[in-house]
């Protein structure tokens, strides 16, 4: 048995179930929800493919979520539970390249930013807590999709890209360079001879195809 591991991975969930915890516990100290949160309500009330303002899946999760509890600490513990899913996804990432021990400690490090600490408590669940959760898992399954070139990796990225860009536009500012990746790297332009690749992007273009004819 690989002790170490075992108590690594002890580490790092423990910090994650306190971080969540911890942050979901002093949102409660506001008197109202965050005026992006009590906006989400609203739009996800509507039940449309998008708002005047963002996609439409932060209003659809965030509305489901608060009348299905009808309570406002329930909004606050699923932003840090999608922080944390975010951390997951960076750890994940973090493997790729350095060892276990790093991998975990440069979790921990990112654990301790004002943006996914305070500000998260502070807005409530909006936009940017998508982003925050599934740009780390569009990053982790495209670099085992070029690499590895797993049918599962690649529908994966299908659909956290597709998720990302439903949650907030700004996702795109990953996906240039991501793509400019593909064009300048010399072993990463042999994926455009890939049928998986279109595959991928023709899956994404379909999640979130109901939003671009709303628009």
């Amino acid at each position: 048995m690989d002790f170490k591991k075992n108590n690594l991975n002890k580490i790092f969930y423990t910090f994650i179930a306190l971080h969540v915890l911890l942050f979901s516990l002093v949102a409660l100290f506001r008197l109202i929800l965050p005026l992006d949160s009590m906006e989400a309500i609203e739009w996800g009330a509507l039940l449309d493919f998008g708002t005047n303002k963002h996609p439409p899946l932060s209003g659809w999760i965030v509305y489901f979520v608060y009348n299905i509890f009808k309570s406002d600490y329930a909004v606050y513990l699923l932003s840090q539970l999608f922080i944390a899913f975010g951390f997951i996804y960076v750890h994940k990432c973090a493997k790729l390249f350095l060892d276990k021990t790093k991998a975990v400690l440069a979790t921990l490090i990112i654990m301790a930013g004002f943006i996914y600490s305070f500000i998260t408590a502070y807005e409530g669940f909006d936009p940017n807590i998508i982003l925050m959760a599934f740009l780390p898992a569009v990053t982790y399954y495209f670099y085992k999709s070029i690499n590895y070139n797993s049918t599962k990796d690649w529908l994966l990225l299908a659909v956290f890209s597709a998720l990302s860009f439903l949650g907030k536009y700004q996702s795109v500012m990953l996906f240039v360079p991501l793509f400019l990746y593909l064009i300048i790297e010399k072993n990463a332009r042999k994926t455009f001879k890939n049928p998986k690749l279109y595959i991928c992007a023709s899956l994404a273009f379909l999640i979130v195809l109901p939003h671009i004819i709303w628009l």
